[in-house]
């Protein structure tokens, strides 16, 4: 078994580049829980996870301790109050994680569970350019064949391999029933729960409208699927998640009087939604929606910003009743709630 592959077409890595993206890959899959959260039905987001386990880790602390490195950089679009490249330099003060000013590449929702001193040593010379201007400057500088490369997607110690493959590599798949959420009825097979999410179309044959899925079963293995992709047992406005991480800190609100208003993401493309947060336990925190949402994921993470900062984020462990359970909203209402109407 490979953990990742870096070689691709075009060349080859040395062999110690192998080696250290091997390590990666194992200490990211064996540390975070990632198979026991799959396992158990959840969903995790693999790229906060190494920016925080590896990356703006164990990346940080070998290079500083191994090679004396002041500082690293980094090409994520991203900023930071202590500036590019650390000219506003303020241990006391704490640093701010901010939004890059090509909003279109902002990458902060995948550093959003990145601790602070990491962070203090971090610069980030593309915060303030758009990646229009990243590709001119490499251009005008003679590195036309990177502008012509083609950008790499996808979770990044996997590569360009299929992740079904890659997870049966450390998952028994566990076959089980697709049913309907409207009725139980079997409606299909499925390989394993950890090859689906939720809201991700299934690909059951010889029905009027494509089901997708609604919630997992992981007694059972059973996944429960809905007919038509505004069913109202997809849509949410409420969920609890584990304690937060924040950044620089807890905002003041919400320690004084235990509620905090800001906007949320849990998803990198979608655009930010109002949402409140109020203090449950010391662990826990209720979001309620200002809206209901498609497809909230147990096992991802809520990322939290108010204004240009990103605060931190929060793992989702469990949705409140969809609007299917409450008993409203057909699909046609679903439809224009989720189109932001």
């Amino acid at each position: 078994m490979s953990p990742v592959d870096l070689r691709t077409k075009n060349g080859c890595v040395g062999e110690g580049e192998q080696q250290l993206a091997n390590q990666a890959s194992q200490s990211l899959v064996g540390s975070c829980n990632l198979l026991k959260d799959y396992q158990s039905g959840y969903t995790p987001n693999p790229d906060i996870l190494c920016n925080r386990q590896i990356k703006f880790d164990t990346f940080c602390k070998y290079v500083q301790h191994k090679m004396d490195a002041d500082a690293i950089a980094t090409g994520h679009y991203a900023r930071t109050t202590f500036g590019d490249f650390l000219e506003n330099d303020d241990p006391v003060a704490g640093v701010h994680l901010l939004k890059p000013a090509d909003l279109f590449k902002d990458q902060t929702f995948f550093l959003s569970q990145v601790s602070q001193m990491p962070l203090q040593k971090t610069m980030f010379p593309l915060g303030n350019v758009t990646k229009s201007q990243v590709k001119r400057i490499a251009s005008e500088s003679g590195m036309e064949y990177i502008v012509k490369k083609k950008e790499s997607t996808g979770i990044c110690f996997i590569g360009s391999r299929n992740f079904k493959k890659f997870i049966s590599e450390y998952l028994v798949d566990k076959p089980g029933y697709f049913r309907d959420i409207d009725n139980g009825l079997i409606v299909g097979n499925h390989a394993g729960m950890h090859h689906w999410t939720v809201g991700q179309r299934c690909r059951i044959g010889g029905q009027l409208k494509p089901y997708f899925v609604a919630r997992k079963e992981p007694k059972s293995s059973d996944i429960f699927v809905a007919s038509g992709t505004n069913h109202p047992s997809l849509f949410t406005q409420f969920f609890l998640t584990a304690r937060p991480h924040w950044i620089h800190s807890p905002p003041q609100p919400l320690l004084q009087e235990g509620i905090f208003e800001c906007e949320f993401r849990f998803q990198h493309t979608k655009p930010l939604v109002k949402c409140m947060l109020l203090v449950i336990t010391d662990n826990q925190i209720l979001i309620t929606l200002t809206r209901p949402l498609r497809a909230i994921t147990p096992g991802q993470y809520a990322v939290f910003y108010k204004d240009k900062e990103c605060l931190g984020s929060a793992r989702i462990i469990l949705l409140g009743p969809s609007l299917q359970s409450l008993g409203h909203g057909g699909q046609d209402e679903c439809s224009i709630r989720h189109s932001g109407f």
